[in-house]
C-alpha cells in the first residue's frame, strides 16, 4: 500500500465514525461525529499532498491544507465552502468552552456531506493521475 492509500484509509475510517456517530440512537454524539468529519477532509487532503511527494505538515488548519493543494491542481479552490465550514470543529469539538455551541443533527449531516465530498474529489484526483 503506497503512503498516500494509507492516509486515504483512515480518514476512510474516520468518514465511517462519523457516520455511526450520527446515526446512534442511544446518545447524540454529536462532537465526535463532526470532529471526525473534519478529520476525514484533513487527512483526505494530506494523502493529496502525500501523492504530490509533499511530506505533510502538522497543522489541522483546512484552509492552509487547501491552499497547499491548490498549488498543485487549481480545482481544488472549488472546495473553498466545505473546507471554510468544516475548519473550525477540529478545535471546537474537544474543549468544554467550546463544547456546548456544537451545532444540531441536521448541520452534522450536512458536514458529514462535506466530508465525504472533500473525500471523493480527492480520490478522483488521485485516481486519473495515477
Amino acid at each position: 500500500m503506497q503512503e498516500h492509500e494509507k492516509w486515504l484509509t483512515i480518514a476512510h475510517q474516520d468518514l465511517h465514525i462519523a457516520k455511526l456517530c450520527f446515526n446512534d440512537t442511544t446518545y447524540a454524539i454529536l462532537a465526535p461525529a463532526f470532529f471526525s468529519a473534519q478529520q476525514c477532509a484533513e487527512k483526505s487532503m494530506k494523502a493529496y499532498l502525500v501523492y504530490k511527494k509533499m511530506l505533510p505538515p502538522k497543522i489541522h488548519d483546512l484552509i492552509k491544507l487547501l491552499q497547499m493543494c491548490v498549488k498543485y491542481d487549481k480545482e481544488f479552490g472549488s472546495l473553498l465552502k466545505e473546507v471554510s465550514e468544516l475548519n473550525p470543529y477540529s478545535i471546537t469539538t474537544r474543549y468544554p468552552d467550546e463544547l456546548f455551541s456544537i451545532p444540531d443533527k441536521t448541520t452534522l449531516k450536512i458536514t458529514i456531506e462535506q466530508a465525504e465530498k472533500i473525500l471523493h474529489f480527492i480520490e478522483y484526483k488521485i485516481q486519473i493521475r495515477s
